[in-house]
């Protein structure tokens, strides 16, 4: 029996393949298959298959979808869904998950592109990418973990995408490489190194008009959406196409297969901090009821230990959707100012969305906040969060990462020792070692009394008592 997850989720039965059409189920395996060969305990199964918020019902219903997933999975001659003391494990052959088909492409096609073997390499790569039908698991995202794992195996593609690119670029192929290119950039605008890569690749097709409308139109998405402008590298090349530059049409132009830039180190721009963002929304007016749980926040993140020489200081505020968790980290963070004096930055992390926000992504963001030039931004999520700590090193500075949809979004958000993060969501998120947690809950009557009267007036509240109540 073999699996697909490299699109819908889809189960070869010996004959086709076929969905998996109950939504439980579906998510299960789906869970399951991208922690293969990993037993995964009950509680946490429990957690991840109902978003952090089970029913009183769910550890007897997991049971019972793990016998119906075993049903479905019957045809593989042996049992694939194993059974220990704390919890499951799927049982998978080797290539029996087309991840594992692709990783393996990936990586001979990579070992070929360092041999020079261009043919090799862009047939293996060519075939990797040829396995994907779609968004990763694109029926079983309901699920924060899953989503989660997903949006990496999406970006996963997105960067073999550009290394295919790469190798046809470095090997004369221009015209092979324009239609991924165009769809690139469209789906992915702001990453620097396909907007360059397109550029190259129409001037060296003869459609210099073209490379520098694709120059005009990246302005425009950055400048509008993000507010910044393209890096230095971009600027240069545009004059150089501007000025009919033919050493164009000869020059690589292209990133070694480590994926370092082959620029001049003397020429990479420095990371400087020139301002001190001030993120955070506006304080509510009506703000209420929620004393205790401000100074809570205030005593964990403003002791003495988070000069920068100390921890880095964190706390999870969570609870169910809507009780106030958001009001209550920027009341805090606005009370806290004083004691963060080079900055305090705030995101939106849609963890309840269908696409919560890619961790890159933020840290781009941040990193523009922070006054990082757009040119000394890496590609790489793991070099932008390095570069994140880097710059706010020996600072102090606030951030709230409001509405996290688990850990592996947070992680790399997390900035140097020094400063402080507020996380909210609606799972304690356990996994963050060493942040306190703080759960907030329905208000008093008192309270929730009086911030009624503070949005529908205090005569009105006092005059309906009953309605009030």
């Amino acid at each position: 029996m073999r699996f697909r997850i490299l699109g819908p989720l889809e189960v070869w039965d010996g004959t086709a393949w076929a969905s998996v059409k109950a939504g439980k189920q579906r998510a299960l395996l789906a869970i399951l298959l991208l922690h293969a060969g990993r037993p995964l305990d009950r509680d946490w199964l429990v957690d991840a298959l109902w978003n952090g918020l089970p029913p009183a019902s769910a550890e007897r219903l997991l049971p019972h979808y793990v016998w119906r997933l075993r049903g479905l999975l019957s045809g593989a001659g042996s049992d694939r869904l194993r059974s220990a003391a704390t919890g499951y494990t799927l049982v998978a052959a080797p290539g029996d998950i087309d991840l594992e088909r692709f990783n393996a492409l990936v990586e001979d096609g990579r070992r070929a592109a360092d041999d020079g073997d261009g043919d090799a390499a862009i047939g293996k790569l060519t075939a990797a990418l040829g396995l994907w039908r779609g968004r990763a698991l694109a029926d079983a995202r309901t699920l924060a973990c899953v989503e989660t794992a997903a949006q990496r195996l999406d970006q996963m593609r997105v960067e073999v995408t550009e290394t295919l690119i790469e190798t046809q670029l470095a090997h004369g192929r221009h015209a092979d490489a324009l239609a991924a290119l165009e769809e690139l950039t469209t789906t992915e605008p702001y990453r620097e190194r396909p907007w360059q890569m397109l550029m190259l690749a129409l001037e060296r097709t003869g459609r210099r008009p073209a490379a520098l409308a694709a120059y005009r139109r990246l302005w425009r998405v950055w400048n509008d959406e993000l507010g910044i402008e393209p890096s230095r590298e971009l600027h240069e090349l545009h004059q150089r196409l501007l000025g009919v530059d033919p050493s164009l049409l000869s020059e690589l132009g292209v990133r070694g297969s480590a994926g370092a830039a082959a620029t001049d180190e003397r020429d990479r721009p420095e990371a400087t901090v020139t301002v001190r963002p001030a993120q955070l929304p506006p304080d509510l007016p009506d703000f209420t009821g929620r004393d205790e749980a401000v100074a809570e926040l205030m005593r964990v993140l403003g002791g003495e230990d988070s000069q920068p020489a100390g921890r880095l200081r964190g706390v999870v505020v969570y609870g169910p959707g809507g009780i106030g968790k958001t009001a209550l980290a920027v009341q805090a963070g606005h009370a806290l100012r004083a004691a963060f004096p080079d900055g305090q930055l705030f995101v939106n992390l849609q963890g309840v969305q269908p696409r919560p926000l890619d961790p890159a992504r933020v840290l781009a963001e941040f990193a523009c906040a922070l006054g990082v030039a757009s040119s000394a931004i890496p590609d790489s999520r793991d070099e932008r969060a390095r570069l994140f700590r880097s710059v706010l090193a020996d600072r102090r500075a606030l951030v709230v990462l409001d509405n996290a949809v688990d850990e592996a979004q947070i992680r790399p958000l997390l900035p140097a020792a020094g400063c402080a993060v507020v996380v909210t969501a609606r799972r304690p998120l356990a996994g963050l070692e060493g942040f306190a947690r703080l759960r907030l809950d329905l208000l008093r009557p008192g309270a929730a009394t009086e911030l009624l009267g503070k949005i529908a007036g205090a005569e009105r509240v006092r005059t309906e008592a009953a309605a009030a109540g």
